[in-house]
């Protein structure tokens, strides 16, 4: 242990010391080691703040950074919700415009609908939209997409009714190729694609040949488009050829579909049946 009279003599000698060499009583040498000591002591001292120092201003740097970067994220958000709603203005516009195309090209009623419902978890293709008798929609009436087929009414009650779409298995429309003018039927096969059936061996069907409705059946009318043929295989030993659809409208996001208002001749166009007008 250390006596408080040795600790006051040290400290006494220790100022003597510095005062001595200082006032060169001890030699350059003692001189430029009390300055080398006394440097060196100073930058253990200073050692601490200017590490302090340095993290705190990387901290506010990295702060800065972050915060920048998420009023980026937040403008490109916003800049992405943008595009998106002009996107769906643009398509809706666009589809407008077909729609009034066909009215000029085909002297049929047409009826815009909302989709209020998509049947996602059976095997059936169907929506429901909120159109039905009391809009005169009946049974057998088709149904586009900015002048695609999409499906048929196939229920129609007094204020809704159900589409079968045309990617549905049960779905048949007879079909017109261009430019190789074959017929054919076109079934429906799941998600985006069909099938075309009985086309003639001789007919020169190639990829890329567009699909149209033929307008045979008295359903449909002739001309609206389907989709175009990514692949074509040769049945020769059936004397036909089969061909592959991929369908032209997505079947996975419509929010408003329009009905022709075109029947067959054995069905009323009546916008409600006798028991409900009562």
């Amino acid at each position: 242990m250390f006596k408080p009279r040795n600790i006051l003599l040290f400290f006494i000698a220790l100022a003597l010391f510095v005062v001595c060499a200082a006032s060169g009583w001890l030699g350059s040498f003692a001189k430029h080691l009390t300055l080398d000591a006394s440097g060196l002591f100073l930058r253990v001292v200073a050692y601490p703040g200017q590490r302090a120092s340095y993290y705190w201003n990387l901290y506010q740097f990295r702060s800065a950074v972050l915060r920048e970067n998420d009023a980026l994220k937040l403008q490109l958000e916003a800049l992405q919700r943008k595009y998106d709603q002009t996107r769906d203005l643009q398509a809706r516009v666009h589809e407008l415009e077909q729609m009034l195309n066909l009215q000029k090209e085909y002297d049929f009623e047409l009826l815009p609908a909302p989709v209020i419902f998509r049947d996602e978890f059976s095997w059936s293709k169907t929506i429901i939209i909120s159109r039905g008798r009391r809009d005169g929609i009946l049974p057998s009436m088709p149904v586009i997409r900015g002048g695609v087929l999409i499906g048929k009414i196939v229920e129609a009650g007094y204020m809704n009714s159900k589409v079968l779409l045309i990617n549905d298995p049960t779905f048949k429309v007879g079909v017109l190729l261009r430019p190789s003018e074959a017929a054919g039927i076109l079934e429906g096969r799941g998600e985006g694609l069909a099938k075309i059936n009985f086309l003639p061996l001789d007919a020169k069907v190639g990829i890329g040949d567009e699909v149209y409705t033929s307008g045979t059946g008295s359903v449909f009318p002739a001309g609206y488009h389907i989709g175009s043929v990514i692949r074509v295989e040769r049945d020769e030993r059936n004397f036909y050829q089969r061909a592959e659809v991929q369908l032209a409208a997505d079947m996975r996001s419509m929010e408003t579909v329009t009905v022709i208002k075109h029947a067959p001749p054995n069905l009323s166009l009546s916008p409600e049946p006798e028991e409900e007008k009562k």
